[in-house]
């Protein structure tokens, strides 16, 4: 089976292309809009895997786009599992074919500072960020269980070296970098230096993490 996402600036070439193709032995047509893209990856085994032959034939995996058609591909059977859901489906949570998991990632959620910025090109400036954090006060408010991490790679990785993590927090540390560094803290309670504000930007996405 050939699945197509079809993508064109002229609406009734679109639809009939997507027409003639859906009538194609072989072929379905997944998608039109770029609400139902969605990318796949294939898996094959590797034969000279050094733990022998891997009893799965092939792995499919499949990006969407739209939580929706996530679920409705899953709901037609479509799929054997899925990840990334924050919560199950009320019409998913009593079925008994259905397992739910919750699996600890290898991953983080960090914040990445752009150097080039003009308040962000100071060092202390920066080191001031990180010592302000309080990361346990954070995770503390979190509804679910984490690990903190305090460098790019996590405990257990290769070249994982605990002599690199990033400083700790120190409230008063993070107020003598940002003194050296020239922000003083005015008579409103804010810090200031040549009657400029420190005043940054932060983007997040916008998921459940």
């Amino acid at each position: 089976m050939i699945r197509v996402f079809i993508t064109d600036d002229h609406e009734i070439y679109l639809e009939g292309l997507a027409l003639l193709l859906g009538k194609q032995d072989g072929i379905e047509v997944i998608g039109t809009t770029p609400e139902t893209r969605e990318e796949q990856i294939g898996l094959l085994p590797n034969e000279q895997y050094y733990g022998g032959k891997p009893k799965l034939s092939k792995l499919i995996i499949r990006s969407f786009h739209d939580e929706k058609r996530l679920l409705d591909s899953f709901k037609a059977q479509q799929l054997t599992a899925v990840a990334g859901l924050t919560t199950l489906p009320q019409e998913l949570q009593n079925k008994t074919n259905i397992h739910e998991f919750n699996i600890p990632l290898m991953g983080e959620v960090m914040i990445f500072l752009r150097n080039t910025n003009e308040i962000l090109s100071d060092v202390k400036v920066r080191q001031a960020l990180t010592r302000a954090t309080d990361t346990a006060k954070i995770i503390a408010t979190l509804d679910h269980p984490v690990l903190p991490a305090n460098e790019p790679l996590l405990i257990g990785q290769v070249a994982y070296d605990k002599t690199l993590a990033q400083l700790a927090y120190n409230q008063k540390e993070a107020q003598r970098l940002l003194d050296e560094a020239g922000w003083k803290t005015g008579s409103d309670g804010i810090r200031a230096k040549n009657g400029k504000q420190l005043q940054l930007k932060l983007y997040v996405q916008n998921t459940s993490e």
